[in-house]
């Protein structure tokens, strides 16, 4: 190909991987890496447990609309919940900002707080589990 006084090679791969892709380490190698980096940093790299994202519907609070997630009233703010809390019916346990206006959830039902599933700052879908309400009536 040319243009004005310069000429350009084009060279087309198929079913390639982009050059420079960095090699997929085994699954052994990623093991050691990480074991690694958890001995470097003092174990503070350490991974959370995984949220467990299967609650029963009927007791995962939803997102009313597509937004994003807001868990405190303001940035540096203490959040409206945490893991291990006990809600009341109406109680506002997040925000979802959707455009520009922020929109109250509240709990449907009095209970304990026992998984948040979203992260701060994250997009959500209407209807998109946001947290786990464990009702107070299952708790004994």
């Amino acid at each position: 190909m040319e243009v004005g006084d310069a000429r350009f090679w084009v060279k087309v791969v198929v079913d390639a991987e982009p050059a420079g892709a960095p090699e997929q380490p085994s699954s052994e190698e990623g093991e050691r890496e990480q074991e690694a980096f958890g001995e470097e940093e003092g174990q503070a790299a350490v991974l959370e447990e995984p949220v467990q994202r299967e609650a029963p519907p009927e007791h995962q609070v939803r997102s009313p609309m597509n937004g994003v997630f807001y868990g405190a009233p303001a940035p540096g703010a203490d959040p409206y919940v945490t893991v291990g809390d006990f809600v009341e019916a109406g109680q506002v346990v997040c925000l979802i900002e959707a455009m520009k206006t922020f929109n109250e959830v509240t709990a449907e039902w009095a209970g304990k707080v026992v998984a948040i599933l979203v992260e701060n700052e994250q997009q959500v879908k209407e209807g998109e589990g946001l947290m786990v309400v464990e009702p107070e009536e299952e708790r004994e």
